[in-house]
C-alpha cells in the first residue's frame, strides 16, 4: 500500500482559536478539521486570556510533541496558525483599573507584540529544522492579524488599538517571510470582519465571523499550496489525496485468500 503522510495543522493562539472548535458558533478549526477530514489533523492549542508573552514563555510545552524528531516535516506536510493580539491589545491603564473588579495583566505593548511574534515564528521554524536532517524549504506558517473588537462591549479594547496590533501583525508577517490572513481586508474569499454581525460577545466569533475565517484560510491553501487543498479548486488545481484507498476501489478487489 502507498506510503501516505497526513497534513497536520497546530492552531496556536488566545480564546478566539480555543472557541474555534465551538459547535454551537460552527468554529472556524472545526471547519478546517472538517475540510481535512480524510487528508489531515488539526490540532487546537487556543488558551484563552493569554498574550503573546505568555504564549511565547510557554511555547516549548505547546508545541510539545507536535514536532516530533523521529519525522521530518517537509514543506507540504503541515500547517501553524498563529493568531494572537487581542488580549495584547487590550488597554492596561486608566479604563481597565476603574472597572469593578479591576481588569488588568493581559495587555502588551505594540512594540513587545511584534518582538514576541518574531520570537515565536523563529521558535517554530527551530522546531522544524530540528525535525529534518535540513530545514525544509519553506515554512508553512500562517499570521493571522487580530480582528476588529465593539469596544462598548469590551471597555479594555478598542478597533483603534486593535487596527494598531493588526497593522503589528502585518509588518512581522512581511519581516519574518510568512503568511497572513488579513481580517481587516476584504478579499476574493470573503469580506472583512464586522464588529456588529460578525461577534457572538463582541470580541469572540459568531458562525458568520468564523465562516469568513475558514473561507480565508482554504482560500490562501487553495491559493498559495498547490496540492494542499483537499479539494479542486475552479482553476483545476490538483488535490491532496486521501489518507487510505476510497472504499470503492477496495470493494472491486477480492478478497485475500482465506477470507472466503
Amino acid at each position: 500500500m502507498t506510503s501516505y503522510t497526513r497534513i497536520r495543522w497546530l492552531l496556536l493562539g488566545d480564546s478566539i482559536t480555543q472557541q474555534s472548535f465551538s459547535p454551537t458558533h460552527a468554529g472556524w478549526g472545526a471547519a478546517l478539521a472538517d475540510y481535512y477530514a480524510r487528508t489531515g489533523d488539526v490540532t487546537n492549542r487556543g488558551y484563552s486570556g493569554y498574550n503573546s508573552r505568555w504564549l511565547l514563555e510557554n511555547l516549548p510545552a505547546v508545541t510539545e510533541s507536535q514536532f516530533p524528531s523521529a519525522r521530518c516535516f517537509s514543506s507540504g506536510s503541515y500547517f501553524v496558525t498563529l493568531f494572537l493580539g487581542a488580549n495584547d491589545s487590550s488597554d492596561d491603564t486608566g479604563a481597565s483599573l476603574a472597572l469593578s473588579p479591576p481588569q488588568s495583566g493581559q495587555g502588551v505593548p505594540l512594540d513587545e507584540y511584534q518582538r514576541n511574534l518574531h520570537a515565536i515564528v523563529s521558535g517554530l521554524k527551530e522546531r522544524i529544522d530540528a525535525a529534518c536532517p535540513s530545514p525544509p524549504s519553506s515554512y508553512n506558517i500562517i499570521l493571522i492579524t487580530p480582528p476588529t473588537v465593539d469596544g462598548s462591549k469590551w471597555p479594555t479594547r478598542s478597533p483603534e488599538r486593535a487596527a494598531q496590533y493588526a497593522a503589528g501583525a502585518r509588518a512581522v508577517a512581511a519581516e519574518a517571510g510568512v503568511h497572513l490572513v488579513d481580517l481587516w481586508e476584504a478579499d476574493a474569499d470573503a469580506a472583512a470582519m464586522d464588529a456588529a454581525a460578525d461577534f457572538h460577545d463582541g470580541l469572540h466569533f459568531a458562525a458568520s465571523g468564523n465562516a469568513k475565517l475558514f473561507a480565508k484560510l482554504r482560500g490562501l491553501v487553495r491559493n498559495k499550496f498547490p496540492g494542499l487543498a483537499p479539494d479542486d479548486d475552479e482553476n483545476g488545481q490538483p488535490k491532496v489525496p486521501m489518507h487510505l484507498p476510497y472504499w470503492g476501489v477496495l470493494g472491486a478487489q477480492p478478497p485475500p485468500e482465506g477470507n472466503n
